[in-house]
Protein backbone atom coordinates (compact mmCIF):
# COMPACT_ATOMS: atom_id res chain seq x y z
CA UNK A 1 0.00 0.00 0.00
CA UNK A 2 1.21 3.32 -0.95
CA UNK A 3 0.17 6.37 1.50
CA UNK A 4 0.46 9.54 -0.56
CA UNK A 5 0.90 13.28 0.89
CA UNK A 6 -0.93 14.90 -1.43
CA UNK A 7 -2.23 17.73 0.85
CA UNK A 8 1.72 18.45 2.16
CA UNK A 9 0.86 17.75 5.84
CA UNK A 10 4.00 18.47 7.86
CA UNK A 11 6.16 15.38 8.05
CA UNK A 12 5.88 14.37 11.64
CA UNK A 13 2.18 14.30 10.98
CA UNK A 14 2.51 12.38 7.57
CA UNK A 15 4.92 9.95 9.41
CA UNK A 16 2.53 9.42 11.91
CA UNK A 17 -0.48 9.16 9.54
CA UNK A 18 1.18 6.58 7.36
CA UNK A 19 1.87 4.23 10.79
CA UNK A 20 -1.62 3.66 10.63
CA UNK A 21 -1.81 1.88 7.34
CA UNK A 22 -1.70 -1.24 8.72
CA UNK A 23 0.13 -4.43 6.92
CA UNK A 24 -1.48 -6.53 4.59
CA UNK A 25 -4.00 -9.15 5.66
CA UNK A 26 -2.76 -12.77 6.32
CA UNK A 27 -4.11 -15.99 5.50
CA UNK A 28 -5.87 -17.60 8.32
CA UNK A 29 -5.72 -14.82 10.88
CA UNK A 30 -8.40 -11.95 11.12
CA UNK A 31 -9.08 -8.98 13.46
CA UNK A 32 -12.61 -9.00 15.44
CA UNK A 33 -13.64 -5.30 13.29
CA UNK A 34 -12.09 -6.82 9.68
CA UNK A 35 -14.41 -10.64 10.96
CA UNK A 36 -17.72 -8.10 11.53
CA UNK A 37 -17.27 -6.62 8.41
CA UNK A 38 -17.78 -7.91 4.29
CA UNK A 39 -15.48 -10.20 3.43
CA UNK A 40 -14.45 -8.65 -0.38
CA UNK A 41 -12.57 -5.52 1.10
CA UNK A 42 -9.99 -7.97 3.35
CA UNK A 43 -9.75 -10.14 -0.25
CA UNK A 44 -8.87 -6.92 -2.12
CA UNK A 45 -6.33 -5.72 0.05
CA UNK A 46 -4.46 -9.48 0.48
CA UNK A 47 -4.59 -9.76 -3.34
CA UNK A 48 -4.11 -6.10 -4.28
CA UNK A 49 -2.15 -4.61 -1.80
CA UNK A 50 0.66 -3.27 -3.97
CA UNK A 51 -1.75 -1.28 -6.09
CA UNK A 52 -3.51 0.09 -3.12
CA UNK A 53 -3.15 4.24 -2.93
CA UNK A 54 -4.33 5.90 -0.11
CA UNK A 55 -3.70 9.81 1.56
CA UNK A 56 -2.11 9.78 4.40
CA UNK A 57 -5.09 12.47 5.36
CA UNK A 58 -7.44 9.64 5.36
CA UNK A 59 -6.17 8.53 8.72
CA UNK A 60 -6.84 11.56 10.75
CA UNK A 61 -9.63 9.99 12.33
CA UNK A 62 -7.63 6.93 13.49
CA UNK A 63 -4.92 9.54 15.20
CA UNK A 64 -7.92 10.87 17.15
CA UNK A 65 -8.90 7.68 17.79
CA UNK A 66 -5.72 7.07 19.86
CA UNK A 67 -5.80 9.87 21.87
CA UNK A 68 -8.80 7.67 24.25
CA UNK A 69 -6.25 4.99 24.35
CA UNK A 70 -3.17 6.93 25.09
CA UNK A 71 -4.97 8.11 28.21
CA UNK A 72 -6.23 4.91 29.37
CA UNK A 73 -2.87 3.00 28.55
CA UNK A 74 -1.23 5.17 30.93
CA UNK A 75 -3.66 4.99 33.70
CA UNK A 76 -3.80 1.23 34.30
CA UNK A 77 -2.19 0.41 37.95
CA UNK A 78 -3.10 -2.72 39.21
CA UNK A 79 -6.86 -2.08 39.22
CA UNK A 80 -6.99 -3.18 34.58
CA UNK A 81 -5.42 -3.90 31.87
CA UNK A 82 -5.11 -1.63 28.49
CA UNK A 83 -4.36 -2.73 25.11
CA UNK A 84 -4.66 -6.06 25.94
CA UNK A 85 -4.17 -8.87 22.58
CA UNK A 86 -6.85 -11.35 22.58
CA UNK A 87 -6.86 -14.21 20.38
CA UNK A 88 -8.51 -17.38 19.53
CA UNK A 89 -7.85 -20.34 17.31
CA UNK A 90 -11.60 -21.42 15.24
CA UNK A 91 -11.89 -23.89 12.23
CA UNK A 92 -7.98 -23.22 11.16
CA UNK A 93 -8.37 -19.25 11.37
CA UNK A 94 -6.69 -17.26 14.24
CA UNK A 95 -9.06 -14.49 15.55
CA UNK A 96 -7.16 -11.17 17.23
CA UNK A 97 -8.21 -8.44 18.94
CA UNK A 98 -6.96 -5.67 20.83
CA UNK A 99 -8.84 -5.03 24.24
CA UNK A 100 -8.83 -1.29 25.17
CA UNK A 101 -9.66 -1.73 28.84
CA UNK A 102 -10.95 -4.30 31.12
CA UNK A 103 -11.66 -3.51 34.77
CA UNK A 104 -11.40 -6.30 37.24
CA UNK A 105 -13.69 -4.97 40.14
CA UNK A 106 -16.11 -3.81 38.16
CA UNK A 107 -15.77 -6.59 35.36
CA UNK A 108 -16.26 -4.30 32.53
CA UNK A 109 -14.96 -3.85 29.13
CA UNK A 110 -14.46 -0.07 28.35
CA UNK A 111 -13.90 0.66 24.39
CA UNK A 112 -13.41 3.98 23.34
CA UNK A 113 -14.94 6.05 20.27
CA UNK A 114 -14.61 9.21 19.10
CA UNK A 115 -17.34 10.30 16.96
CA UNK A 116 -19.53 12.74 16.07
CA UNK A 117 -22.77 12.83 18.85
CA UNK A 118 -25.49 12.02 15.83
CA UNK A 119 -23.44 8.68 15.98
CA UNK A 120 -25.10 8.03 19.15
CA UNK A 121 -28.65 9.33 18.62
CA UNK A 122 -30.02 5.68 17.96
CA UNK A 123 -27.61 4.31 20.97
CA UNK A 124 -25.07 2.00 19.79
CA UNK A 125 -24.42 0.95 16.79
CA UNK A 126 -25.10 -2.48 15.64
CA UNK A 127 -21.31 -3.26 14.72
CA UNK A 128 -20.08 -1.94 17.90
CA UNK A 129 -22.21 -4.12 19.85
CA UNK A 130 -21.04 -7.01 18.01
CA UNK A 131 -17.61 -6.01 18.42
CA UNK A 132 -17.75 -5.57 21.88
CA UNK A 133 -19.71 -8.84 22.75
CA UNK A 134 -16.68 -10.73 20.90
CA UNK A 135 -14.00 -8.91 23.12
CA UNK A 136 -16.08 -10.15 26.28
CA UNK A 137 -16.55 -13.86 24.60
CA UNK A 138 -12.54 -13.76 24.27
CA UNK A 139 -12.05 -12.80 27.87
CA UNK A 140 -14.39 -15.28 29.28
CA UNK A 141 -12.30 -17.92 27.23
CA UNK A 142 -8.99 -16.46 29.62
CA UNK A 143 -10.62 -17.03 32.81
CA UNK A 144 -12.25 -12.93 32.82
CA UNK A 145 -15.93 -12.73 33.46
CA UNK A 146 -17.45 -9.49 32.02
CA UNK A 147 -20.56 -8.29 34.03
CA UNK A 148 -20.45 -4.82 31.90
CA UNK A 149 -19.71 -3.23 28.65
CA UNK A 150 -19.53 0.26 28.21
CA UNK A 151 -18.60 3.01 25.35
CA UNK A 152 -16.92 5.66 26.15
CA UNK A 153 -17.52 8.52 23.50
CA UNK A 154 -15.22 11.08 23.28
CA UNK A 155 -17.74 13.52 21.21
CA UNK A 156 -15.76 15.87 18.55
CA UNK A 157 -18.36 18.28 17.33
CA UNK A 158 -19.84 18.68 21.47
CA UNK A 159 -20.22 22.81 21.65
CA UNK A 160 -20.69 24.11 24.76
CA UNK A 161 -23.49 26.62 24.09
CA UNK A 162 -25.45 23.98 21.57
CA UNK A 163 -27.31 22.98 25.11
CA UNK A 164 -29.48 26.03 25.89
CA UNK A 165 -31.91 25.43 23.51
CA UNK A 166 -31.85 21.74 23.76
CA UNK A 167 -32.00 20.19 27.56
CA UNK A 168 -31.18 16.50 26.01
CA UNK A 169 -27.59 17.85 24.51
CA UNK A 170 -24.69 16.43 26.37
CA UNK A 171 -23.80 18.26 29.19
CA UNK A 172 -19.89 17.27 28.69
CA UNK A 173 -18.14 16.34 25.00
CA UNK A 174 -17.64 12.98 26.75
CA UNK A 175 -20.57 10.13 27.50
CA UNK A 176 -21.18 6.68 28.97
CA UNK A 177 -23.25 4.26 26.74
CA UNK A 178 -24.07 1.05 27.33
CA UNK A 179 -24.02 -1.95 25.77
CA UNK A 180 -26.35 -4.92 26.17
CA UNK A 181 -24.38 -7.70 26.30
CA UNK A 182 -25.70 -11.10 24.11
CA UNK A 183 -25.74 -14.58 25.24
CA UNK A 184 -22.30 -16.16 24.63
CA UNK A 185 -23.85 -19.45 22.66
CA UNK A 186 -25.21 -16.58 20.81
CA UNK A 187 -22.02 -14.55 20.36
CA UNK A 188 -19.88 -18.13 19.74
CA UNK A 189 -22.81 -19.03 16.72
CA UNK A 190 -22.03 -15.55 14.95
CA UNK A 191 -18.37 -15.60 15.07
CA UNK A 192 -18.49 -19.21 13.63
CA UNK A 193 -20.78 -18.19 10.94
CA UNK A 194 -18.24 -14.99 9.62
CA UNK A 195 -15.71 -17.33 9.81
CA UNK A 196 -17.08 -19.62 7.38
CA UNK A 197 -17.81 -17.01 5.30
CA UNK A 198 -14.37 -15.43 5.04
CA UNK A 199 -12.29 -18.60 5.00
CA UNK A 200 -14.89 -19.64 2.18
CA UNK A 201 -14.16 -16.11 0.33
CA UNK A 202 -10.10 -16.54 1.20
CA UNK A 203 -10.34 -20.06 -0.35
CA UNK A 204 -12.33 -19.02 -3.61
CA UNK A 205 -10.34 -16.02 -4.31
CA UNK A 206 -6.77 -17.20 -3.63
CA UNK A 207 -7.68 -20.38 -5.67
CA UNK A 208 -9.16 -18.60 -8.84
CA UNK A 209 -9.13 -15.30 -8.38
CA UNK A 210 -11.07 -11.77 -6.81
CA UNK A 211 -11.94 -11.03 -11.09
CA UNK A 212 -14.28 -14.31 -10.73
CA UNK A 213 -15.90 -14.04 -7.19
CA UNK A 214 -15.58 -10.55 -6.46
CA UNK A 215 -19.74 -10.09 -7.13
CA UNK A 216 -20.03 -13.31 -4.79
CA UNK A 217 -18.97 -11.23 -1.81
CA UNK A 218 -19.63 -7.90 -2.71
CA UNK A 219 -20.77 -5.70 0.08
CA UNK A 220 -24.70 -5.37 0.38
CA UNK A 221 -25.95 -1.70 0.64
CA UNK A 222 -25.81 -1.11 4.06
CA UNK A 223 -21.81 -2.20 4.38
CA UNK A 224 -21.49 0.08 1.63
CA UNK A 225 -23.84 3.09 3.63
CA UNK A 226 -25.94 3.60 0.40
CA UNK A 227 -28.25 6.66 0.88
CA UNK A 228 -31.22 4.63 -0.91
CA UNK A 229 -33.52 5.71 -3.90
CA UNK A 230 -35.32 8.71 -3.59
CA UNK A 231 -38.19 9.77 -6.29
CA UNK A 232 -38.37 13.26 -6.58
CA UNK A 233 -41.52 15.49 -7.85
CA UNK A 234 -40.71 18.42 -9.38
CA UNK A 235 -42.18 21.07 -12.25
CA UNK A 236 -40.51 20.30 -15.80
CA UNK A 237 -37.42 21.73 -16.54
CA UNK A 238 -36.81 22.54 -12.41
CA UNK A 239 -34.18 21.06 -11.29
CA UNK A 240 -35.53 21.38 -7.73
CA UNK A 241 -37.44 18.63 -6.38
CA UNK A 242 -40.86 20.17 -4.67
CA UNK A 243 -41.30 17.18 -2.98
CA UNK A 244 -38.71 14.06 -1.95
CA UNK A 245 -39.82 10.52 -1.82
CA UNK A 246 -38.76 7.18 -0.28
CA UNK A 247 -41.31 5.26 -1.41
CA UNK A 248 -41.96 5.47 -4.92
CA UNK A 249 -45.66 4.30 -4.84
CA UNK A 250 -46.25 7.23 -2.41
CA UNK A 251 -44.46 9.84 -4.92
CA UNK A 252 -46.67 8.75 -7.76
CA UNK A 253 -50.27 9.16 -5.76
CA UNK A 254 -48.24 13.02 -4.79
CA UNK A 255 -47.62 13.93 -8.50
CA UNK A 256 -51.37 12.56 -9.68
CA UNK A 257 -52.64 15.49 -7.29
CA UNK A 258 -49.97 18.18 -9.17
CA UNK A 259 -51.35 17.69 -12.94
CA UNK A 260 -49.76 17.48 -16.13
CA UNK A 261 -46.66 20.28 -15.23
CA UNK A 262 -44.78 18.27 -12.93
CA UNK A 263 -42.67 14.96 -13.43
CA UNK A 264 -41.64 12.38 -11.78
CA UNK A 265 -37.52 11.75 -11.25
CA UNK A 266 -35.56 8.68 -9.92
CA UNK A 267 -32.88 9.72 -7.90
CA UNK A 268 -30.39 6.72 -7.14
CA UNK A 269 -28.54 6.10 -3.49
CA UNK A 270 -25.16 7.13 -3.40
CA UNK A 271 -22.87 4.35 -1.89
CA UNK A 272 -21.11 6.92 0.71
CA UNK A 273 -18.32 4.69 1.95
CA UNK A 274 -17.46 3.31 -1.07
CA UNK A 275 -17.03 6.77 -2.63
CA UNK A 276 -15.23 9.03 0.41
CA UNK A 277 -14.32 6.35 3.10
CA UNK A 278 -13.05 2.60 1.97
CA UNK A 279 -9.47 2.65 1.13
CA UNK A 280 -9.75 -0.24 -1.28
CA UNK A 281 -12.27 1.53 -3.20
CA UNK A 282 -9.92 2.57 -6.26
CA UNK A 283 -8.89 -1.10 -7.10
CA UNK A 284 -12.19 -2.97 -6.01
CA UNK A 285 -14.38 -3.71 -9.21
CA UNK A 286 -17.64 -2.29 -7.78
CA UNK A 287 -15.70 0.49 -6.06
CA UNK A 288 -13.99 1.86 -9.41
CA UNK A 289 -17.59 2.04 -11.27
CA UNK A 290 -18.48 4.24 -7.86
CA UNK A 291 -15.11 6.50 -8.15
CA UNK A 292 -15.39 7.52 -11.81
Amino acid sequence: MKVTNNYNLPQPFYKTLASFAGWKPKQSSIGVTTLISPPLPRMVKMTKWDEIEVDASDFIPILLGNVAHFVSESNTGEEAISEEWLNLELDGMKLVARLDRYEFKRKAIIDYKVSKIAAFYDGVKEEWGLQLNIYAHLLRKKGYPVEKIEIHGILKDWSPGAGRSNPSYPKIGYQIFPVIIMEDEKVAEYINQRISLHKRAEQLILSEGIERHWKEFLCTPKERWNSGDTWAVKKKNNKRATALFQDELAAKRYLEKLGTNYVLEKRTGIDMNCLYYCNVRRVCEYGKSVCR
